[in-house]
């Protein structure tokens, strides 16, 4: 009998993930620190997977625009007197 669940996995891929090599301990720790969250194995990995910060490498490539934009809020920085403001 299908559930709401199920109504709301359709047309969503879910992969398996199969690591192999991976040191006992090393599964053993992992696995200590999703209890400890009170997680499970599966759910501590995915939130591990999707917490993970793309590499800078990943990122958009600077613009023209953006170095147009620092420069703008930059111009002031040399300035004693704008500078001076700033720390208060």
């Amino acid at each position: 009998m299908p559930t709401e669940a199920d109504d709301e996995l359709e047309g969503v891929t879910m992969t398996d993930v199969l690591i192999p090599d991976v040191d006992e301990e090393d599964l053993a720790r992992f696995d200590r620190a999703a209890a400890y969250r009170g997680m499970t194995r599966q759910e501590y990995l995915l939130l591990k997977i999707v917490d993970e910060p793309e590499p800078q490498s990943c990122r958009r490539r600077a613009t023209v625009e953006d170095f147009v934009a620092l420069a703008e809020a930059a111009k002031d920085v040399l300035n004693p007197e704008v500078m001076a403001g700033a720390w208060h």
